[in-house]
């Protein structure tokens, strides 16, 4: 269910409607676990970061829409991969940035991922996890390819991913 909106779902336009309808379909077939873009392209939701591109902190609505959404998926017996971004990101200066300056990449960390990670925990839902995804194929924002525009370099990607996967095995996930 990566594009429902696109980056759109949690704290804009979230709909339980379309995700217990979704994961119904999916149970219904079989399905054991869905995978579910969370930021996207860093583009579509310019309340996450402040007008020098630091990650602002997460809204309540934004992390009640994940509630909301990993319920859902537990209702229905399936485990959630949380894609947090995917490649195309690299188009667009939030997501660049956080890659190649360690203070925005910081922000990220401390007013998004954490935030998020210790609301899942403390909200009864981490079982409803199976694996969290910094980014959806990041070796195109590093080769280039299809919807790239500008690329970034490895070194960058690996140290924002050390950091990324660092809170997240931190926190037990």
């Amino acid at each position: 269910m990566p594009w429902n909106q696109c980056g759109n779902d949690f704290g804009v336009g979230y709909s339980s409607s379309t995700f217990n309808e979704a994961f119904s379909r999916y149970s219904s077939a079989g399905a054991n676990s869905v995978r579910v873009w969370v930021h996207y392209d860093a583009n579509k939701q310019y309340s996450l970061y402040d007008s020098s591109g630091y990650f602002k902190t997460l809204s309540s609505g934004f992390l009640n829409d994940i509630k909301s959404m990993l319920s859902l998926a537990r209702s229905k017996g399936l485990k959630v991969v949380l894609t947090m971004f995917s490649f195309e990101c690299v188009n667009f200066d939030n997501c660049l940035w956080m890659m190649k300056d360690s203070k925005k990449a910081d922000s990220y960390i401390n007013n998004g991922l954490i935030p998020l990670l210790n609301f899942i925990s403390s909200n009864g839902l981490k079982d409803s996890v199976l694996a969290f995804e910094s980014f959806n194929e990041p070796e195109w924002m590093i080769e280039g390819g299809s919807g790239v525009n500008r690329r970034t370099d490895l070194g960058s990607v690996q140290n924002f991913i050390k950091k990324f996967n660092s809170a997240v095995t931190g926190r037990g996930f």
